[in-house]
């Protein structure tokens, strides 16, 4: 259960992407499949301990954020949910890091 946290922002935005694709409200671009990818193999390097797989969630957070700073006259704006998805994705590396640090010490000097 605790490798499926891993996966929350990939299955959220798929669910929505997925919903306004087959919804009618038009196409979905291109690069949303990638950030789409991205996050997918990130929750699964992550859920594997690899902390460098939140990296690759960094990307879509950064993308999101720099096209909030864009006035395309959406009705909201992105940045925000970019802010959300770079914080988890930081929480999730440092998890990472943490628990593969103490995955490697013996069992008596762990708290």
């Amino acid at each position: 259960m605790k490798k499926l946290a891993f996966f929350i922002p990939a299955i959220a935005l798929t669910i929505f992407y997925g919903l306004a694709a087959f919804g009618g409200m038009g196409a979905i671009h291109p690069i949303v499949v990638l950030w789409l990818a991205l996050l997918w193999i990130a929750g699964i390097f992550l859920s594997k301990t690899m902390f460098w797989g939140g990296l690759l969630g960094f990307i879509p957070g950064a993308c999101f954020i720099y096209m909030g700073t864009q006035e395309t006259g959406q009705i909201f704006k992105e940045t925000s949910l970019g802010v959300i998805i770079l914080l988890y994705y930081a929480v999730c590396i440092f998890y990472c890091i943490y628990k593969k640090k103490h995955s490697h010490m013996p069992k008596e000097t762990r708290v």
